[in-house]
């Protein structure tokens, strides 16, 4: 089934991108990550190239670097390159971290000629973001939900219906402009052209749901090392979405807090013996600390590690059940909570977040991607594969040609039908 205002069903693939190549590149807390990915002649997705750096220039969402990211743009852009064995020009970006707000706006339109065409959804949507905003932030999307002609309500395709009233709640997400234009000058100089931004919560949730989950119900955690994205769907709409300020580094700050351990080890730590619920981890079990500033290495129990990290992440769940229920959307209503992204990555989790949301709780996985599979099932990996998905399913139009292969011509024929 299409939906309108371009997003596609799961099983559905734009066969005009057949052949070829997408890219993606994601401005994490810690790294920025790039993915290429080859549409095969049966519709599927393969993962071809995958590059990996730390982040350098860019934080907590905003560029104070601008040389610094260029460099690292250049860096994960040729690691990638090499590996897929292309050389890429275009891509579409996620900022993670970027401060946004969201709500949700309702537009109304009177049809043209009493049947419902895509040039009048396209006007409704243009009404429904049509806010006056500050001078430093902008539209990074506004996505369609529900449609009503006339008498007729909760429409997931309004385009075909006869009437003469046109109305749509749509979702945007605001982010700030001027983080938008300065990460495009890097990439442009690190020879790439941007051409969109996604959210990076919607992009994760590409990878990890399905089109089942968004109409019965899912709230997509995210967590990034400095921020939790979230992101809500009903009905194949999607009707939320928050950027919170806590993420792992938290949960690393505290571990080297209590245990006196410098942040590097402490990291080391949380991803090598770390477990969200300390009756998981076995009464007996010990932990080595490494020493550093001359002390010697020692023993702790594993549950003294444990009971730090769940403590921090209860928190976390905390606050992001207290928005989801501000929200009007707290778990219990929602058929499933998917938790992703690399401070996911943890044992006990899902478990923990059962019990604090009082949901149904799993750990996102990507689906529906083949090829280096090994690779981008790691939770880090979910924005950057889910970025390429959306532009496999037709969600953002942005198709990305290598110059080592023939192009077809003008496949850039709507740009952000979708994510505008």
């Amino acid at each position: 089934m299409e939906l309108e205002g371009g997003s596609v069903s799961n099983a559905t693939v734009n066969t005009s991108a057949k052949g070829e190549v997408i890219a993606s590149l994601d401005f994490g807390t810690h790294s920025v990550k790039c993915v290429i990915g080859l549409c095969g002649d049966d519709g599927q997705l393969d993962i071809i190239g995958t590059g990996s750096a730390p982040v350098k220039g860019l934080r907590g969402g905003l560029v104070h670097n601008r040389a610094e990211l260029t460099t690292c743009i250049k860096r994960v852009k040729e690691e990638a390159e090499m590996m897929a064995g292309c050389e890429l020009e275009e891509v579409v970006a996620a900022v993670s971290g970027q401060p946004v707000e969201s709500f949700n706006a309702w537009g109304v339109w009177r049809v043209r000629d009493r049947e419902v065409s895509a040039a009048d959804v396209t006007q409704v949507l243009d009404i429904a973001q049509a806010h006056l905003l500050p001078n430093d932030r902008s539209v990074l999307h506004c996505v369609p939900g529900l449609f009503q002609v006339d008498e007729q309500r909760n429409l997931v395709r309004a385009t075909g219906i006869r009437g003469v009233r046109l109305e749509v709640e749509a979702h945007l997400v605001i982010g700030a402009g001027q983080t938008f234009d300065d990460v495009r000058a890097c990439a442009k100089a690190a020879g790439l052209t941007i051409k969109g931004f996604v959210h990076a919560g919607v992009a994760g949730a590409e990878t990890v749901i399905r089109d089942e989950d968004k109409e019965l119900g899912v709230a997509v955690v995210d967590l990034g090392g400095a921020c939790t994205e979230i992101s809500v769907y009903k009905h194949r709409a999607l009707v939320h979405t928050a950027v919170l300020p806590v993420g792992g580094d938290h949960v690393t700050a505290d571990l080297h807090e209590c245990l006196q351990l410098p942040m590097v080890e402490a990291e080391r730590l949380k991803q090598s013996a770390g477990c969200a619920l300390a009756w998981m981890v076995g009464d007996h079990e010990q932990v080595e600390l490494s020493g550093g500033g001359g002390r010697r290495a020692r023993l702790v129990a594993r549950t003294q590690v444990a009971g730090v990290i769940e403590a921090r992440y209860e928190e976390i769940l905390n606050i992001v059940g207290a928005n989801l229920e501000q929200a009007g959307w707290p778990a219990h209503m929602l058929a499933s909570v998917v938790v992703t992204g690399g401070a996911s990555n943890i044992a006990g989790l899902p478990e923990l977040a059962d019990r604090v949301l009082a949901g149904a709780t799993v750990r996102g996985e990507p689906h529906d991607v083949f090829g280096l599979v090994d690779v981008v099932k790691n939770p880090r990996y979910a924005t950057a594969t889910g970025l390429v998905l959306a532009a496999l399913r037709g969600n953002d139009k942005s198709w990305v040609t290598p110059k080592s292969v023939p192009q077809q011509p003008n496949l850039w024929n709507r740009l952000f039908d979708w994510i505008r």
